[in-house]
Order: C-alpha cells, then structure tokens, then sequence
C-alpha cells in the first residue's frame, strides 16, 4: 500500500479506534465527517485537546483542504525547532481514497518529515530524523468505520542540530515514542 512505506529503522506505531454504529446511513455520516477533519489540519489540534500540537497548512487559509504536495507546520508546546523557524514540518505525499477493496470506503493520507520549505537547508526541520512518516486511514465496512494511525521509521532526530536541538527532539520525540 502506497499509503504506508516499508519499516526499516526505528520504531513503528500502530492505533487504531473503531466504531459501530446501528445503521450504514450512520456510518456512512462519521466517515464522511472522519474525511472532512482529516482534510483539514488546522482542525486537528482541537480534536487532540488542547496540551497539544497545532497544524497549520503552509500558504493555505483555515478553510482550505490539504493536497498533494503540501507543506504542514507544526507547533508544538514548549521550546521550538531553530531548523523550522520555531516549529517541525512535514510534507503531504500521499492523499488517496478507495484504495481498499476489502471495504465499502477508504481515505488516507500520508505524511512525511521534511526540511523548512521557507530554507534552502536541506536538514530535516522535525523532531524525528529524515524518512519518518505518518500515515492516517479511515475506512468504512458496512455499520463499522475504523481509524487507523500507522508512524513508521521513527527514530529521534539528531542530526546537523545545533545542541538545543539536539536536546529538544529527545524530549519532544521521547514524548511522542512513549505514545503522549
């Protein structure tokens, strides 16, 4: 699957989060409402309360959807990213719909680390290293839609940083690591 590249150095996390619902009209509604925040970063931090990271997409309003191509800031909480101007970036890779069969309907996008598109530094402006990735899917299956969260090839980034930095991506990485 496109959406999820192969493992092949630090760790990978998988959640997930199902529900059921008494009819397909239902369940059709939840995914189609599942899409509409997924497509909308700026959304996101007030669904993960607040403590949390806010999304912003680069160039874009807070009524525009993301595609293809774009470019995400994130802020988190706290000390931020010197290499990304005070926050972390990643790049939309892939956005793709029905692209399970095994189910009625299926959304999911994902994303990747990448450096400040704002630099012409090409060093990963995240606080996980170079080939990180974050993919999200929703899939519908008659009166059930499930939600997964699939992070591959985490591994803390260290890398051309200077020493805050450094010590800012183990904390915030750490954090992350240990699923807050």
């Amino acid at each position: 699957m496109k959406l999820v590249p192969a493992q092949y150095k630090g760790k990978s996390v998988r959640l997930s989060e199902k529900v059921s619902t008494a009819d397909i009209h239902s369940a059709k509604t939840i995914f189609d409402q599942a899409i509409g925040k997924l497509k909308r970063p700026y959304l996101w931090h007030d669904i993960a309360g607040s403590g949390s990271a806010s999304f912003t997409l680069d160039g874009k309003g807070e009524q525009d959807t993301l595609d293809e191509t774009d470019y995400i800031r994130v802020s988190i909480p706290g000390p931020g990213l010197g290499e990304g101007d005070g926050d972390d970036w990643v790049r939309v890779q892939v956005v793709d719909t029905s692209f399970d069969n095994t189910v009625d309907e299926s959304f999911g996008i994902m994303l990747k680390v990448c450096p400040n598109p704002h630099h012409e530094n090409t060093a990963t402006a995240h606080f996980f290293e170079k080939g990180a990735s974050s993919s999200l899917i929703i899939k519908r299956k008659g009166k059930k839609v499930v939600a997964n969260y699939i992070g591959c090839n985490e591994k803390i980034n260290t890398n051309q940083l200077s020493l805050m930095d450094k010590l800012r991506n183990v904390f915030v990485a750490g954090g992350a690591l240990a699923g807050i």
